[in-house]
This record gives C-alpha cells, sequence and structure tokens, in this order.
C-alpha cells in the first residue's frame, strides 16, 4: 500500500460518537495529503449520508458489501462492534480489497482462525488494529530489553485498571458487559494489554489465569459525554446498590440496572518463552490508586512503565529505568514523531506505516495470523479460569 493517495473506507464512521470518531477520523485528517476518506458505511442510509456530510467523505453506503466492492476504495477499515467483524471482513476478502479490522479480530477464537483463514486462501493484505504496539514507549521498552539494558529477564508484573468496566455504563455500551459479545474486559483491555506485554517480553508458554465478575449489577447512566468520565470516576462500587453512591450530583444517577455476565476481573501467571515469570491483574473501573503499573526486572536493572489506565493502546505512557548500582530515574522523554494527541496517536502510526514510512520508536502493523495468536492466548486463559489448571498456550506466529 505504498500509492500517493490511500483511498480508505470505513464501516462504522458514526457522524455522532464512536472509535472512529475519536480515533481514526483525527488520524485520517492528519495524512489528508496522503489519504482520502473515500467513503463511509453505516447500517442506515440516513445516518451514513450524515457521516459523509461530517467527515467529508466522498460517498456513502449503508451496505458493507457495497462499499467493499467499490471500485473507488483500496483499504476497506472496520470500525464497528465486534459482533459485525466477521461478516464485514469476510465480505472485504470475498471483494478482494484489503482490510485493517480493529481489535479483536473477531467474537469468538473460532472466527478468527477463520478470517485468517480466508485471507491467506485469497492472499488479501491484512492488518488487525493492535494499535499499542505502535506506541513509542512500548517500542523503547523493547529495544531496550533487546539489547540487553536489564540483562536476563527474570519477571515482569502488571497492575492496571480497565476503566469501561466499572460500575456504571451509558447505554450505548452495555453490551461490553455480555459475555458472548467479544468486546469485555478480558477481549479488548485485556487483549491489548496482554500483547504489549508480549510484544515487549516474549510470548507466554503456559500460564494458570483467574477469571471473576466481582460486580452482581451495573448502573446504566445517561450522561452528556463531557461528564461521563467524571461518571465513571465517581462510581466505583456500587456495593449497596442506593443512589446514594453515586454522590450528590443531580446528573449521574442511574436509569437502570442489569446483571453483567462478563468477567470484572482478570490474574494471568504464568512462563514467557524465556523462561521469565510474568504476572498480570487487571481490574475494572478506575483506581483511587495504582490505574496501570507495569514493571521488567532483570538481573541487570529494571524497567517501569506507568500509564493513566489499564487501556495501553490509548493511555499516555511514562518510561523509567535503572541498572547497576543506579536506582530508578526520572521520566525519561521517547522520541516521538509529531503525531495526534490521545487516542489517535497509535492509529496515525499505523496508518503511516501503512503508507510505507519507517517511524521511529514504532512496530510494523501486525496482521491477522498475529490476531489470531492473542485470541489463542485469551482462549488459554480463558480455559485456565474453568478448569482451574495451569494450560499450555498453543503456539504460532506473532
Amino acid at each position: 500500500m505504498t500509492r500517493s493517495r490511500l483511498r480508505v473506507g470505513v464501516v462504522g464512521a458514526s457522524p455522532a460518537r464512536g472509535w472512529f470518531t475519536r480515533a481514526h477520523f483525527p488520524a485520517l485528517q492528519a495524512l489528508s495529503d496522503r489519504i482520502e476518506l473515500a467513503a463511509v458505511c453505516t447500517s442506515r442510509r440516513e445516518t451514513a449520508e450524515a457521516a459523509a456530510s461530517a467527515y467529508g467523505a466522498a460517498r456513502a453506503f449503508h451496505s458493507y458489501e457495497e462499499m467493499a466492492a467499490s471500485k473507488d476504495v483500496d483499504l476497506v477499515v472496520v470500525s464497528v462492534r465486534v459482533p459485525m467483524h466477521h461478516q464485514i471482513v469476510s465480505a472485504a476478502i470475498a471483494a478482494g480489497k484489503p482490510v485493517f479490522c480493529e481489535w479483536p479480530l473477531g467474537r469468538t477464537e473460532a472466527e478468527a482462525e477463520d478470517l485468517t483463514a480466508k485471507a491467506a486462501a485469497a492472499g488479501i493484505a491484512n492488518t488487525i488494529g493492535l494499535q499499542a504496539r505502535m506506541a513509542p514507549v512500548l517500542n523503547e521498552v523493547r529495544r531496550l530489553i533487546g539489547e540487553g539494558y536489564v540483562g536476563r529477564v527474570l519477571s515482569t508484573s502488571i497492575v492496571a485498571s480497565g476503566f469501561g468496566f466499572g460500575s456504571a455504563i451509558d447505554p450505548d455500551q452495555t453490551y461490553l458487559y455480555d459475555a458472548e459479545a467479544g468486546a469485555t474486559m478480558l477481549d479488548v483491555v485485556g487483549g491489548h494489554l496482554l500483547d504489549a506485554l508480549c510484544h515487549a517480553c516474549g510470548d507466554f508458554v503456559e500460564l494458570d489465569a483467574r477469571l471473576a465478575t466481582r460486580r452482581d449489577r451495573v448502573a446504566v447512566i445517561d450522561v452528556p459525554e463531557l461528564e461521563r468520565v467524571r461518571a465513571f470516576q465517581a462510581v466505583l462500587a456500587p456495593e449497596s446498590g442506593t443512589a446514594g453512591q453515586f454522590g450528590d450530583d443531580p446528573q449521574v444517577s442511574p436509569q437502570r440496572w442489569f446483571t453483567p455476565t462478563a468477567p470484572d476481573q482478570l490474574t494471568v501467571h504464568g512462563l514467557l518463552e524465556s523462561g521469565a515469570v510474568a504476572s498480570v491483574h487487571l481490574r475494572g473501573g478506575p483506581s483511587r490508586g495504582t490505574n496501570l503499573l507495569w514493571e521488567i526486572n532483570g538481573d541487570e536493572g529494571d524497567i517501569q512503565v506507568t500509564g493513566t489506565a489499564g487501556n495501553i493502546q490509548i493511555s499516555p505512557l511514562t518510561l523509567r529505568r535503572g541498572r547497576g548500582a543506579h536506582p530508578l530515574g526520572a521520566p525519561e522523554p521517547v522520541p516521538d514523531e509529531g503525531a495526534p494527541a490521545g487516542a489517535a496517536g497509535n492509529v496515525w502510526r499505523l496508518y503511516k506505516s501503512l503508507l510505507g514510512d519507517e517511524l521511529p520508536n514504532a512496530a510494523r502493523p501486525v496482521d491477522f495470523a498475529a490476531a489470531l495468536q492473542r485470541h489463542r492466548l485469551l482462549g488459554a486463559i480463558r480455559k485456565s479460569s474453568a478448569s482451574g489448571q495451569r494450560v499450555a498456550v498453543p503456539r504460532g506466529r506473532s
């Protein structure tokens, strides 16, 4: 994909809100001299036309099959809810179009395996949105480990919070708490976080995991977009189920309650391919204490990464390190490439790489085969939790 003007068609470009609005559109705007937003697609004609008008797209579709088949689209971007990934990516492959799908690749490991096989059989270029791999701090950590800064890695540990999987959610996001929807805390936040760990330190070969749903009910609250973050941080633990837990703000009151089926707690302990020990604790909702602390301990040095949330693909990251007789130093700057701020940064780097650019402190984009390996890791976690046993992680390319 090295043409001077890449024509992108996006499925899931909501005219109002969503991941496309937060991440993809600012990234595409910053690359408008090299990428054209040629088409947008939503499930209804009126919303597709509104999105095309809002984002300046040349064409609007309400059929993803028609958009994938369009001669005006060079790359199909899939940025919709996970349950729709399999059918939309399948349509892009059938149309012979390169496809960039947001993570997770499918709702289940079986769907991810099917899409990987289809893309390979058709010879279709494919990319998965594991954007944390594009983060400069993460790739600096990978470089330091590869060059022996910490010596032999002995262990690595992460404590993290998946903010959006706490005690309150807005009505449009309740599917995140459905164990069958493929967009749970384990799938989304856990998938990105574990991929980052494996990218820097190597893959798991065996693990012991536990999943738990500790919140037996979650409040659905309808608050304006600008109030949502404050609501999430104010509503931490509805143990009593009373309105008082929301504080005195009259805008933050539950419309209704529902029972989640997805886990809000994850622990994973295991061995990496290097022999190092790894430990991860991911918990739903924000913490008043630590929201992302990642430490890598070697026999010659240590690396520490901190961030504002366990959503490592969008969290701003800070790097500290020390070795020998020296303690951890002050947070150090990592060279950046002038990426857009916030959630768009790593998506921008990914698009840049798809255009053929070599970016300092960024990995190459990864394909569906790498995504399948991560799905297999999540499958091993579920298997271990269900059985209460340590399990081997199926090996594959990542």
